[in-house]
C-alpha cells in the first residue's frame, strides 16, 4: 500500500488549507441555514407584515381605518412623506408595504369614481402580497357600505350637509372595520405519521452542495496532479508494482477522501440540527444523507477529471473553485432556482447540483414513505448517478489523452 500511504502524505501536506476551506464553508452553511431556515410545513402560516400608510388626502377617515385595520395583522411603521426616505425603507425591507391614499380618494370612493391606491411593495415578499390583499378587502368593504347609504337609508346616497356627510363615512368605515373583524378558527391537522422536516437541516445540506465539491475535487486534484508529475511518472515506471496496481491504490485513497469529506460535512449538520431531527423518522434523515453521498460520487468525477487535464495543484485549484462556483449557482445554491432566468433554468437542468437539490427537496415534500414519494427521490438520484459516471469516463479519455511530458535528461540518456 505504498502508493496508498504516498496519497495520504500528500493530502497530510495541505490538510491545513483542506481544514481552512472545510471550517470555513461549513460554519457558513450553518450560519445561511440559522437565517434563513425553519420547517417545511406543507401548509398555512400567519404573516405579519410591516406596513406604511401615507395620506395625501384632506379626508383622513379612510387612511385612518386602513391604518387601525393592517395593523390587526401587522406592525405599522410610521414614515414622513419623503420620498428618499421611503425608498430607502423599501430597499432595506423596513417597510414591507408602502400604500399611498391619493387627494381626493375619499370623494372619488364616494361618487364611485376611479382614483386608484398607490402601492410600493418589496419584491417577491409574501408580506407584501399579503397586505396589498387585506387593502383590497378593505377598500372593497368601505366602498360596498357607502354605496349601500350606511347610516341615511339604503339607496339615499350619502347627505349633502359636510357635517352629516363626514359622519356618514365615519359610520361606513366603523361598519366596514366591523363587518371585517369577523374571524373563524382553522384547525390544522397532520395525516402522517411523520413529523415536518427541519428546513435548517435541508438548507445546509443544499449549501453543503458546493462545500463537498470543492473538498472532493481539491482532494482528488491534490493526489492526481502530484502523480502526474515527470518525476513521479518515471520513479512509478521504474519501481516494481504494476500500473493496475497503482491505479487500484489511487482510487482507494480518492474514493476514501471523498468518504471523508462526505461524513464531516454530513456529521457537522446531524450534530448541528440533532434536536431538531430527533423526533423525525429514521427516512427523513437517511434519505438527504444518501443524496449527498451519491454527489460526493459525482464530485470524485470531476476531480478525476481537473486532476487528469492539469498537472499543476495551482491550476486545479482555480479550477476547482470556478466548477463548485458555476455548478452551484446554477443549482441554485447560492440564488433561488425560481429567480433565475428561463435560459439558465433550463441550463440548470444539465448539471449535477440541479437535480441534487431536487432531490432534497423531494425529501422535503414527501409525506410519508411511499413509493410515489421516493419515486420522485430516486429519479433526482439516478440523474446524479449518471452525470458521475459520465465524468469518470470523460477523464478516463483525458488521462489517454493528455499525458506527462517526458524529461529531456532521459530523453537524452535512451538515445
Amino acid at each position: 500500500m505504498r502508493v496508498f500511504n504516498a496519497c495520504l502524505k500528500i493530502i497530510r501536506a495541505r490538510l491545513i488549507m483542506l481544514l481552512g476551506f472545510l471550517v470555513a464553508f461549513a460554519g457558513l452553511g450553518l450560519l445561511i441555514a440559522q437565517m434563513n431556515g425553519g420547517q417545511f410545513t406543507g401548509g398555512f402560516e400567519d404573516l405579519s407584515p410591516t406596513f406604511t400608510v401615507i395620506s395625501r388626502d384632506d379626508n383622513a377617515i379612510i387612511a385612518d381605518g386602513l391604518r387601525e385595520y393592517l395593523a390587526r395583522f401587522g406592525e405599522e411603521n410610521p414614515l414622513p412623506d419623503d420620498p428618499e426616505i421611503l425608498q430607502d425603507a423599501t430597499f432595506y425591507e423596513a417597510s414591507d408595504y408602502i400604500v399611498f391614499v391619493p387627494e381626493g380618494f375619499t370623494e372619488n370612493l364616494v361618487s364611485k369614481s376611479s382614483l386608484p391606491l398607490e402601492r410600493v411593495g418589496v419584491l417577491n415578499n409574501p408580506e407584501s402580497h399579503y397586505a396589498d390583499m387585506l387593502t383590497n378587502q378593505y377598500v372593497s368593504a368601505v366602498s360596498a357600505y357607502l354605496s349601500a347609504g350606511v347610516g341615511v337609508g339604503v339607496g339615499v346616497g350619502l347627505p349633502d350637509d359636510p357635517q352629516e356627510h363626514h359622519l356618514s363615512i365615519q359610520k361606513a368605515v366603523a361598519s366596514a372595520l366591523d363587518e371585517l373583524n369577523h374571524t373563524a378558527v382553522i384547525e390544522t391537522k397532520n395525516f402522517t405519521d411523520t413529523e415536518n422536516l427541519s428546513g435548517r437541516f435541508i438548507i445546509y445540506m443544499q449549501f453543503s452542495t458546493y462545500t463537498l465539491s470543492i473538498l472532493v475535487i481539491l482532494c482528488v486534484s491534490a493526489i492526481l496532479t502530484t502523480f502526474r508529475k515527470n518525476e513521479m511518472t518515471m520513479r512509478n515506471g521504474a519501481a516494481p508494482i504494476s500500473g493496475g496496481r497503482i491505479t487500484f491504490e489511487l482510487s482507494l485513497a480518492g474514493l476514501m477522501m471523498g468518504l471523508v469529506c462526505w461524513a464531516v460535512v454530513c456529521g457537522v449538520g446531524l450534530a448541528g440540527y440533532r434536536g431538531e431531527l430527533a423526533g423525525l423518522a429514521a427516512w427523513q434523515i437517511v434519505l438527504p444523507v444518501v443524496n449527498m453521498l451519491v454527489f460526493t460520487l459525482v464530485a470524485l468525477g470531476l476531480g478525476v477529471m481537473a486532476g487528469a487535464s492539469v498537472s499543476d495543484f495551482a491550476l486545479a485549484n482555480g479550477a476547482a473553485n470556478m466548477i463548485s462556483l458555476v455548478l452551484s449557482f446554477l443549482g441554485g445554491v447560492f440564488v433561488p432556482f425560481d429567480m433565475l432566468g428561463k435560459a439558465m433554468q433550463k441550463a440548470a437542468q444539465f448539471t449535477p447540483s440541479y437535480w441534487n437539490l431536487q432531490a432534497l427537496q423531494a425529501v422535503a415534500d414527501m409525506p410519508a414513505f411511499d413509493r410515489p414519494g421516493l419515486t420522485d427521490f430516486l429519479v433526482p438520484v439516478g440523474m446524479q448517478l449518471a452525470f458521475a459516471a459520465t465524468f469518470f469516463c470523460v477523464a478516463l479519455a483525458l488521462s489517454k489523452i493528455i499525458q506527462p511530458k517526458a524529461s529531456p535528461t532521459i530523453t537524452e540518456i535512451e538515445m
